[in-house]
């Protein structure tokens, strides 16, 4: 016999008469398979992210004499996340219990401030902690983005209107 194939005969009597290092040596790789599976599948996830309103949007709110479609806006700049409405409590408990990531809050006074188009209106972002925070941040900010550069070709527009 060949010294590869006597090796090879020592390993399989070892492991026969040994069945808990067969068992580890079985599970160690389906434990990195399914660990790499699950990290693969919420590495493409959209993030939760709550959206509360404290100043009750409305269905169309004019700004420089754009007509925005509150609802459909909100939807084309969310690409990259799952948008919530939550209340603010409700927000605050899943964002505690890991349920959602980010809380996205539109504070009172929103709209008067976005209309009168005299100072730039504020939203609240509140971001969970942890391990995907800084993705998280990042894909609130993208939203955030979004929808400021819409609402300055409005405010362009109005204002090249003027002049």
């Amino acid at each position: 016999m060949t010294p590869v194939l006597l090796v090879l005969r020592k390993d399989v009597r070892t492991l026969l008469r040994t069945p808990a290092l067969l068992a580890v040596l079985l599970a160690y790789p389906l434990m990195i398979a399914a660990l790499l599976g699950l990290v693969a599948g919420y590495a493409n996830a959209k993030p939760r992210v709550a959206l509360v309103d404290l100043d009750g949007l409305p269905a169309h709110i004019v700004v420089g004499h754009h007509d925005f479609n509150v609802e459909a806006t909100i939807k084309e700049v969310s690409r990259n996340v799952t948008l919530v409405h939550l209340d603010q409590d409700e927000a605050t408990r899943e964002l505690a219990d890991g349920k959602i990531v980010a809380v996205l809050t539109v504070p009172p006074g929103f709209v008067a401030t976005l209309q009168q188009m005299t100072k730039s209106p504020t939203l609240e972002v509140a971001v969970t902690r942890g391990g995907t925070s800084g993705r998280v941040r990042q894909q609130v900010q993208a939203l955030v983005y979004t929808l400021n550069q819409k609402l300055q070709r409005a405010y362009i527009d109005a204002n090249l209107q003027y002049v």
